[in-house]
């Protein structure tokens, strides 16, 4: 599997889908997970570790080949470790790219889970939703952003929501991790892969 990289952005990697997080702080210190070529020194690549979507009956489905977010399907997650941001560094971008398969309409929240040390993903039933959320959440709604297994398709920035993380009095840089969730609004329908599928390489 190869994993696609913008030439102009650093993004976590999960082969279909991509959060990235440009941040800066004063120290001068590099930047957190793998820099590129070309890139300013405070952007750099994480790789997703796992992600989900719940069913809204509750039940909780890891490593699928792809994610759903609509009525059926409220919730979706991804967590990524050992995030070298340091503590209280100003966010200024951070945002999904996705590969959309079938279905290409986001209408959704986006929140992060307001933990430093958030749990790993689980098939146990309200894993996703039960989660304590961020205070703010971000409103990504679209349609038609493109369907196929080439072009990464971009969110909004939910900067405020990785903020809120990074802010926290216990967060460990190179330790901590964190949650991405997204929660469906009502007539929102998205498909896009997840790392575990090679068709989005």
């Amino acid at each position: 599997m190869t994993d696609a990289v913008a030439p102009a952005m650093a993004y976590i990697l999960a082969a279909g889908l991509d959060v990235a997080v440009t941040y800066e702080e004063g120290g001068g210190v590099a930047g957190p997970g793998m820099p590129l070529p070309g890139l300013a020194p405070n952007t750099v690549v994480f790789r997703v570790d796992e992600d989900g979507y719940q069913v809204k009956a509750g039940a909780v489905k890891i490593t699928p080949t792809t994610n759903l977010l609509n009525n059926a399907n409220p919730w979706v997650a991804l967590r990524v470790q050992n995030l070298n941001i340091p503590k209280g560094a100003t966010i200024q971008d951070a945002h999904l790219e996705v590969k959309c398969a079938t279905y290409d309409d986001p209408k959704a929240l986006i929140y992060c889970q307001d933990s430093s040390s958030p749990a790993a993903l689980s098939t146990a039933t309200t894993n996703i939703s039960g989660r304590t959320l961020t205070a703010t959440s971000t409103n990504w709604t679209a349609s038609n952003i493109g369907v196929g297994t080439t072009t990464y398709r971009n969110s909004v920035s939910f900067a405020p929501q990785v903020q809120a993380v990074i802010g926290r009095d216990d967060w460990v840089q190179a330790t901590s991790d964190l949650v991405v969730i997204l929660s469906n609004i009502t007539g929102g329908n998205l498909k896009f892969y997840s790392g575990n599928s090679g068709t989005a390489n």
